[in-house]
């Protein structure tokens, strides 16, 4: 699903089964330009989501880019507060992202939560630089690359979730229920 945010307030994506898509949750803000002035972003809210892909190697499976611009908009500057990213299952992306978060210099973009996720086959969480009160503990990591250094304490590494069954190349044939 594709939002363009104008100013969202507590936007929620929550309990989807996205698949197969060139984006899964793909969020950037943006507009047609009839907007009057400057708009924060506060509240974002992505939970309980299966997301993954078979035939698209490209896209990430939670993408939040605050780092677009559009020239001919009024939108050039905003900050985004407090997101919260949890309990989602993010498989079989191949060699991209799980989750991305980027922004552009001069915008801020704190308060983010990661938690209670569990990412297999993919790259894990990417932030772009100068994202601040970060986070991210309580997530399994299975067949990923690296988790980022601000990982917490708590979280998994290289232990595999055991799904009923996770064959790959066959999206018709998960079952992201664990054993």
């Amino acid at each position: 699903p594709q939002k363009h945010l104008q100013g969202d307030i507590n936007l929620v994506i929550r309990n989807n089964w996205i698949f197969d898509l060139t984006q899964l949750i793909y969020i950037v803000p943006c507009c047609d330009g009839s907007e009057a002035d400057n708009t924060d972003f506060s509240g974002i809210h992505i939970y309980g989501n299966v997301l993954y892909t078979v035939n698209y190697q490209y896209p990430p499976a939670i993408f939040l880019d605050f780092s677009w611009d559009n020239s001919s908009s009024p939108i050039t500057s905003f900050d985004v507060h407090d997101i919260d990213i949890h309990s989602n299952t993010i498989g079989w992306l191949g060699t991209y992202w799980g989750i991305i978060i980027d922004r552009k210099a001069g915008r801020t973009v704190d308060g983010v939560k990661i938690r209670n996720n569990i990412m297999y086959d993919n790259h894990a969480i990417s932030l772009g630089s100068g994202i601040t009160n970060v986070t991210s503990d309580y997530n399994l990591f299975y067949n990923t690359s690296s988790p980022p250094s601000f990982e917490g304490p708590n979280s998994i590494v290289g232990q595999d979730p055991q799904f009923q069954n996770y064959t790959g190349q066959n999206a018709t044939v998960f079952d992201f229920r664990l054993q």
